[in-house]
């Protein structure tokens, strides 16, 4: 079963991401849960400690969005 995480979440994120060739490749990502939709989990894997200080509008910010249906392990690893 796949946790449930809720934005803010430290979370483990274990998924099959587009290979060439007829193998499958798993990938693991570790971040904070920045936004969530009916299709994806957007992960900040970068961020500066006080987003206050943030005045680069976000560019020091590094994100992956990950499609929920490549995902095979979700684990919460602290939550918000």
């Amino acid at each position: 079963m796949i946790a449930k995480p809720n934005i803010g979440d430290i979370i483990e994120v274990v998924f099959l991401d587009h290979a060439e060739g007829p193998q499958t490749l798993s990938f693991r990502v570790f971040g904070r849960l920045a936004a969530k939709t009916r299709l994806t989990y957007v992960i900040d894997c970068w961020e500066p400690e006080d987003a206050s200080t943030d005045d680069a509008g976000g560019f020091n910010r590094h994100q992956y969005s990950i499609l929920r249906k490549t995902i095979k392990e979700l684990h919460i690893l602290k939550r918000k």
